[in-house]
């Protein structure tokens, strides 16, 4: 977050003098505590069942639990989707979870990908070539897969996931993709892992500056070419990767190179997942049992473990503004931070006029960040408005000091859609777009 200014009015009258500053009052998450509380089905808490994906979608969220297919919840209240929908999957696994732009459900598997356009209540098959390890939608609705195995490559789709076809050749050589990343200047990223059965085969990260058309490999400074997992800041200013048993690295230079992310010298270097929030921090959860399992980090360099020990993470999503959704290997929990405090930030920059930013990320589901700049006191208005012009949600009303100011939009009750925010003052009227997409 930008530093808000401190702007210094020097009047001298012999030898003394005034000093006028500028402070801007700002809202902020409390992240320095969390609670934690299970939020999976009742009828498998403490069997032992991890949670391999998560997905959200409007009110509801689905799990990927073990062998157990696939579950969604909505309002504490969960139902089991399986064969009975027409999701026939090899072993009852469910490997990856997306959401395509038009807001269908795609599952990835042993059996291949599985389609929903009904939120679930039935399946259809729409690939069945490869085990598919990890789906990703990218800013332009492509759909990207990553096989796993040897031999199977990443395939795209433009038609919301209905065919699919391969890419670039080169990827065929890796095990298993285990996630993408999408980056502001539209270049693409993919981790993969190799499984020990060929070690010769292993590739770490890959990169695209083409939209996935073609790859080459982005593996200096990574300690190990086992990579399973990747995730990018929203202004993707830095990324993170996590390695199998080598510890997690960061890129500062859009995933050219990396460097090792330095922990706590407690912290174990097993594998497991990274995370970026919008508006709640980056995360690091690893497997492991006997440690703390989950680090933050606020500033992008410094870690600090949660208190969480005793299950390994697998994975983890964003619920609203205030929660995170963690996939473990006993159920899904959440972690719920304190809710937004008034912050008094002072020695800022003051801005030299009105200006209204893009929000980001864009596309997002469900919250979103907007930033504007005010140079001096005044009443503002920031609005929400769907795309027949109707006010949906007034975010800001009232009168604010100069300086940049942030707030998260939660849109969780809102369908996927573009919408308009407008910002108001008595100087200055802009308005921006955004996309939601479910």
């Amino acid at each position: 977050m930008k530093r808000l200014l401190v702007r210094l009015a020097v009047v001298i009258i012999a030898v003394a003098f005034i000093q006028k500053v500028w402070a801007q009052t700002i809202q902020k998450v409390d992240l320095s505590t969390a609670a934690f509380n299970y939020i999976g089905p009742d009828t498998l808490k403490g069997l032992g069942v991890g949670v391999g994906a998560s997905l959200q979608k409007d009110s509801m969220i689905f799990l990927a639990i073990g062998d157990k297919y696939l579950w969604r919840g909505c309002n504490g209240k969960w139902v089991q989707l399986g064969p009975s929908n027409g999701l026939n999957l090899t072993y009852g696994a469910v490997i990856s979870l997306a959401k395509t732009e038009s807001g269908d459900i795609l599952v990835g598997s042993f059996s291949g990908i599985h389609k929903s356009t009904d939120n679930g209540e039935s399946w259809h098959l729409v690939f069945s070539k490869r085990t598919i390890t990890t789906i990703f939608r990218s800013r332009t609705g492509v759909m990207f897969a990553g096989g796993g195995g040897i031999g199977t490559g990443i395939y795209q789709s433009a038609d919301n996931g209905e065919t699919w076809t391969s890419g670039d050749s080169l990827l065929s050589t890796p095990s298993s993709f285990w996630g993408f990343v999408e980056l502001p200047s539209g270049i693409l990223l993919v981790a993969s892992e190799n499984s020990n059965d060929y070690p010769n085969r292993c590739e770490g990260i890959f990169r695209s500056t083409d939209g996935g058309n073609k790859w080459v490999h982005s593996n200096t400074g990574l300690p190990n070419l086992n990579v399973e997992s990747i995730a990018a800041s929203p202004s993707g200013d830095i990324i993170y990767a996590v390695t199998y048993l080598d510890g997690s690295c960061y890129s500062t230079d859009e995933g050219l190179t990396w460097s090792a992310v330095v922990m706590d010298a407690s912290a174990p270097k097993h594998g497991g997942v990274a995370f970026v929030s919008p508006n709640l921090g980056a995360y690091i959860g690893l497997i492991t049992f006997q440690h703390n399992s989950l680090y933050q980090s606020t500033d992008k360099k410094n870690w600090k473990a949660m208190s969480i020990s005793g299950y390994a993470i697998l994975g983890i999503v964003q619920l609203d503004s205030v929660t995170l959704g963690l996939s473990t290997d006993d159920g899904f929990w959440s972690m719920k931070f304190s809710g937004t405090t008034d912050v008094v930030e002072s020695n800022p920059t003051l801005p030299k006029g009105f200006a209204l930013s893009q929000n980001y990320p864009n596309p997002f589901n469900p919250s979103t960040t907007i930033q504007f700049s005010l140079p001096s006191r005044t009443n503002v208005n920031l609005v929400i408005y769907n795309t027949i012009g109707q006010k949906i949600e007034t975010i800001v009303s009232g009168e604010l000091n100069a300086g940049t100011h942030q707030y998260v939009w939660n849109a969780g009750k809102y369908s996927s859609g573009i919408y308009f925010y407008r910002l108001e003052t008595n100087n200055f009227v802009q308005t921006k777009k955004m996309l939601l997409v479910k």
